[in-house]
């Protein structure tokens, strides 16, 4: 069983004298990003992530297994729940995680939720861009898009930061076909260890629709660390995978490889929350089936619901939770 200790504080772990301030307390997050902003990403943003992933105050525990940890949050004034997961990968480094997870053309191999993925530009002047994401869900729900500024940031080649926020954009406009989801933040802080990584993944994200709240719940102890270590073994495999497709195309790396319009900011004020709505259509559905089988009382999930609960990650389970990728029992 995982130890009871928490995550390292910036303090504690190796590489403590970056130039990066170090953090105390839960500070407001009035300076992050607002729910469709389109701007620079500023070193507060990034700050604000890393305040969430490294401090628990007022986060509860949910889980505690095979060396994953799940926290969730109450956030006032919203029914969704902030959610964290923890966990420390030891035969996996940072960079082969973060690549992995920024490796569009990867996700085609071990996310099988995936629709469509398009970047649609680049931020002029930042590790920024906006891009478009829609996921399949599982019958009966309806299908769910994104649309979502990125922001990246790399520190020292040893901390690997990226985080997304949901905005609108004039080209991807909410379609009868899909649910239009929102992030408030996601994002993922991966660190090199003396073993491998740790990664620390959050997100405060609302799919939208008539999912029940009991529902949403399971993913803290059940689902989200099936879905994190699907993406450790996926991680696993992509260095092999990547000597065979393109090994020199790492468009994070050097944005300007991916081969779309560069845009300036002051181009992309006009698709303000103002002209593009973030919200689903008025009057239509999400539940297409029987609504008996999301009733609280029923214990059984219906299948492939939890791929989509986590957020866009693979349907495929691995067991009781338990990962083939050297995940250490006791977090440093």
């Amino acid at each position: 069983m995982a130890s009871s200790h928490s995550p390292p504080s910036p303090s504690k772990r190796n590489g403590s004298n970056s130039s990066r301030r170090q953090y105390s307390g839960d500070r407001s997050s009035s300076g992050f990003f607002k729910l469709g902003e389109i701007r620079q990403p500023r070193d507060e943003d990034f700050d604000h992530l890393l305040r969430l992933a490294e401090n628990h105050e007022k986060w509860l525990l949910k889980h505690d297994k095979n060396g994953v940890r799940v926290w969730m949050r109450e956030i006032p004034g919203q029914t969704v729940k902030m959610l964290k997961v923890y966990c420390h990968f030891k035969t996996i480094t940072g960079q082969v995680l973060y690549d992995t997870l920024q490796d569009s053309d990867y996700r085609t191999q071990w996310d099988e939720a995936l629709l469509e993925e398009q970047t649609i530009c680049l931020v002029e002047g930042t590790n920024s861009d906006l891009c478009y994401y829609s996921m399949k869900c599982p019958n009966p729900l309806r299908n769910r898009d994104f649309v979502y500024q990125r922001c990246w940031k790399v520190i020292e080649g040893k901390e690997y930061i990226t985080f997304n926020h949901s905005v609108g954009h004039q080209s991807f406009p909410p379609n009868k076909e899909f649910i239009r989801g929102v992030s408030m933040v996601t994002g993922v802080v991966v660190r090199e260890a003396a073993e491998g990584c740790t990664a620390c993944y959050v997100t405060h994200s609302d799919p939208r629709g008539k999912i029940p709240k009991w529902l949403l719940n399971i993913v803290a102890s059940k689902i989200a660390p099936r879905i994190f270590l699907k993406i450790a073994q996926a991680a696993e495999k992509y260095p092999e995978w990547k000597k065979r497709n393109r090994p020199e195309h790492r468009p994070w790396v050097d944005p300007t490889k991916y081969g779309v319009p560069i845009v300036s900011i002051s181009e992309l004020l006009q698709f303000s929350p103002d002209t593009i709505p973030l919200t689903p259509r008025a009057g239509e559905p999400d539940y297409l089936g029987p609504e008996e089988q999301l009733e609280e009382d029923n214990e059984t999930v219906p299948d492939g619901i939890e791929s989509f609960l986590a957020n866009g990650g693979s349907k495929g389970k691995t067991g009781n939770g338990e990962s083939n990728v050297g995940v250490k029992n006791t977090p440093e």
